[in-house]
């Protein structure tokens, strides 16, 4: 047993070696901050209770333990003035900002952050994990000068992490023997609270270097309490991977520390590899082949990274007896230079806690960018296919409704060419006077009556289709409202959600009752209209000057030929003269009138066409009216809406990555570019 060391006063971080060797000055935590768009929506209540959240947070954080070291300085309030707030408080002052305005939704993270203002004064905290038969216990062991079966980690306890700390009792108290020497039943385990179980050593390496180890039992414990042990591994200041070279960094561990620690660019990560003293292989080769194993998957590796990923230190540790007694020299030394001046592994752990932070809000709105993207891809199918619905009626009402104008007015000239085919020019002399009444007679035979009531149903559906494509906008977007949707767990998505339901409000107002859309009569009327009566007068009309032009002529031609006789003209020769005259009188009749029936019919083809025209302008413009134009307004409003979103989100990532800049810049500064895996 070792003697009870004093335990010395905690290791306090000088403000002035802190700002020094952060570098993070006021300049870089006042970075111009780019407007924040419409989630400013959040409510001064809101960010209130953000705030007070993130105050409470850092409270519970606190440590809680007798033996925990005090300190009379408070961290500085996120609200805190500038002038009083350390230069790392600005940083986490911006990072608490970005949290409360875009929305942090997980409590985990917002107390991670108020907890970072505390880790500067906090015990110097080193993660020893690794995956179960990696020899981590006898790491720990070793590395605090006790037996491993005095130290007895995995032995009864159901907690798969376990925090050893100074104190002034022992890990545990060795079994008392009875009479026959045999042991009796070991002492109870310290007692546990949730998943961390409390041990205290009396360890000098402790005291001496003001620490903490926290020992993390193999992939039960990221499968358990996944929360605590990302607490553990984000806030400590040295991480020790304990593997060895049978595992080849193939354990779950050895993965997540690669893939969530040293890949996103976590410092003071160390691998300790733990080989038999009867080993065939070399430390160095050992080494060698653990940075190039290392080094390969680090450059697979494709998750965001605080700086570029360096290869961590290799340190080979040996086993030394069959008892599973290790040699951790080199693991002590390393660590007792980190622990014995520990400003730069704290600001190092607290800029990789704001920018993990920052990350996780990032990834927030990743997720946002990718609901808004489903929200516009949703958006666009049904404006496909409400265009397409409008198209389709468009092509049934020109095709099927004018279709019957078109075959009734045929029917009509066909009509009115079967009776000029009986009617021939010398039938004028005596029916010239009846051509009017005729072919009014033909025009109610074939009336547009049949047509009338097809407009008047074409309007009626019409009007159903408004009803049903505005009730189809709405069907499909409204899933998009409901509280269980993904839209409602992100700030700016959720005001998209409320963007969306204002629209689909506006929409069910503009749903008029069935019919009332557009007035059944205006396309009946059209036809209506349609009289070629006037036709038919004008028709009688040049008929009968026909006739009376005719007889006036042979009039004429026949009194001449009288007349030339009368004056000595052979008879033969005037009767040839006025026959011949009479003949071609009868000719030139027949031709006009056939021009007059061509007339009348290209009248009846013109007054279709303008008909059709009338009827198509009058369908498209009140179709645009009632249908088209405010479905097309309902749609942009929503698209526009999901384009400011995304907007909004764009923005809120790359205010997120300016911060994140900002601590690699202050980084670079204090370290100097990192050495890639390349």
């Amino acid at each position: 047993m070792h003697s009870v060391v004093t335990r010395a006063a905690p290791a306090r971080v000088p403000a002035a070696a802190l700002a020094a060797a952060t570098g993070v000055a006021r300049r870089a935590c006042t970075l111009p901050t780019p407007p924040l768009p419409r989630w400013r929506a959040l409510d001064h209540h809101t960010r209130r209770t953000l705030a007070t959240q993130a105050g409470d947070a850092a409270a519970a954080a606190a440590p809680t333990d007798a033996a925990a070291p005090t300190t009379a300085a408070q961290p500085a309030a996120a609200d805190a003035p500038a002038s009083t707030a350390s230069p790392l408080a600005h940083v986490l002052n911006q990072v608490s900002h970005v949290q409360g305005v875009l929305g942090e939704s997980h409590a985990a993270w917002l107390e991670r952050v108020a907890a970072a203002r505390t880790l500067h004064d906090s015990p110097f905290s080193v993660a020893v994990v690794g995956d179960s038969g990696s020899h981590h216990s006898a790491v720990i062991a070793a590395l605090l000068d006790q037996s491993l079966e005095s130290l007895a980690i995995a032995r009864g306890s159901q907690q798969l992490i376990t925090k050893i700390s100074f104190g002034a009792k022992p890990i545990e108290t060795p079994a008392p023997a009875n009479q026959d020497g045999a042991a009796l039943a070991p002492a109870p385990a310290p007692a546990a609270t949730g998943p961390i179980r409390h041990l205290r050593s009396q360890s000098a390496w402790l005291s001496d270097n003001n620490a903490e180890i926290y020992s993390i039992k193999g992939f039960d414990a990221a499968i358990s309490h996944r929360r605590v042990l990302d607490d553990i591994l984000l806030k400590s200041d040295a991480v020790v991977l304990v593997t060895s070279p049978e595992r080849d960094l193939t354990g779950s561990v050895d993965q997540l520390v690669v893939n969530e620690l040293l890949a996103r660019g976590k410092q003071n990560v160390f691998v300790a590899v733990v080989r038999s003293s009867g080993s065939g292989a070399s430390a160095a080769a050992v080494a060698s082949h653990f940075e190039a194993k290392l080094a390969a998957d680090l450059l697979r590796t494709k998750s965001p990274r605080l700086v570029e990923p360096k290869l961590p230190t290799i340190i080979s540790v040996t086993e030394t007896s069959s008892s599973g007694a290790v040699d951790v020299s080199e693991i002590t030394k390393t660590l007792t230079t980190l622990a014995r001046n520990p400003e730069k592994a704290k600001l190092s752990t607290i800029e990789f806690v704001a920018w993990s932070a920052l990350q996780h809000v990032s990834l927030h709105h990743a997720d946002a960018g990718a609901l808004i993207a489903g929200v516009h891809q949703t958006v666009k199918a049904i404006a496909k296919r409400i265009v397409e619905h409008e198209q389709r009626l468009v092509r049934d009402f020109r095709g099927t409704d004018l279709g019957v104008v078109q075959s009734t007015i045929v029917d009509l000239t066909e009509a009115f060419k079967a009776y000029f085919a009986k009617t021939p020019f010398w039938k004028l002399f005596w029916r010239s006077d009846f051509l009017a009444d005729d072919l009014r007679a033909r025009m109610r035979a074939h009336s547009l009556l049949h047509a009338e009531y097809r407009m008047t149903y074409a309007a009626g559906k019409t009007n159903e289709a408004l009803v049903q494509l505005n009730q189809q906008l709405i069907d499909n977007l409204e899933p998009l409202t409901v509280s269980t949707h993904g839209l409602a767990q992100h700030p700016i998505t959720a005001m998209l959600q409320d963007d969306i339901a204002r629209m689909l409000a506006i929409v069910r107002k503009q749903i008029p009752p069935a019919g009332s859309a557009i007035d059944p009569f205006l396309l009946r009327n059209e036809v209506a209209s349609f009289d070629e009566s006037a036709q038919c007068d004008k028709v009688q009309s040049l008929a009968e000057r026909l006739v009376q032009r005719q007889l006036a002529a042979q009039v004429v031609f026949y009194l001449s030929a009288l007349l030339a006789v009368h004056f000595g003209v052979p008879a033969l020769l005037s009767g040839t003269y006025a026959l011949t005259a009479s003949v071609m009188a009868f000719a030139w009749m027949q031709l006009r009138w056939r021009s007059i029936q061509n007339r009348f019919i290209n009248s009846i083809s013109a007054s279709q066409k303008t008909l059709k025209s009338r009827l198509s302008t009058a369908y498209d413009n009140e179709f645009t009216r009632v249908v088209a134009a405010p479905l097309a307004v309902s749609i942009k409003m929503i698209e526009e809406a999901a384009q400011q979103r995304a907007a909004e989100v764009a923005a809120a990532v790359d205010n997120i990555e300016e911060i994140s800049e900002s601590i690699r810049r202050e980084i670079y500064k204090r370290d100097g570019p990192a050495k890639t895996t390349q």
